[in-house]
């Protein structure tokens, strides 16, 4: 838990380095990733409150299961070994996992409603999910790719 904490706090210092970055020498290519932890996501949400403003923190162009956050925390996660990169093209997955199943049943009506929820591009055992829903199901080992386009 302390590797943690100080994984953060030096995070937060390089989140504090890039809001002085202009939006030119941001990376161009949006960076995806999935991850369980509580607290890199925890640190994405209140990221995301500040890329809601560009004039002030810059341009946020990566994301964490799915939420835009600054590449600066998303290489941060991928360097702790926490985050895992998402999958670029839509994949089917298969689960025995009754958990992920009951899950994605209960999102069928989000995913008929992507203006509110975001698309969603891949499926699990059929059904319609997001995609950092299969992934994170693929990442934890609950999952099986049947097929990725």
């Amino acid at each position: 838990m302390k590797n943690i904490k100080l994984l953060l706090f030096s995070m937060m210092l390089s989140l504090a380095s890039c809001a002085s970055v202009s939006v030119d020498e941001q990376p161009a290519d949006a960076v995806r990733v999935t991850t369980d932890s509580s607290e890199f996501m925890s640190v994405t949400r209140a990221m995301n409150q500040l890329c809601q403003n560009p004039a002030e923190f810059g341009r946020c162009g990566c994301y964490m299961n799915d939420v835009v956050t600054s590449c600066a925390a998303v290489a941060n996660c991928l360097e702790a070994g926490f985050c895992v990169p998402a999958r670029k093209a839509s994949a089917e997955v298969t689960t025995q996992s009754e958990s992920y199943r009951k899950l994605a049943s209960t999102l069928v009506p989000q995913c008929n409603n992507p203006a509110e929820f975001g698309r969603c591009d891949c499926s699990m055992d059929g059904i319609k999910v997001s995609c950092d829903i299969a992934n994170r199901c693929l990442t934890s080992g609950f999952c099986n790719l049947v097929s990725e386009q």
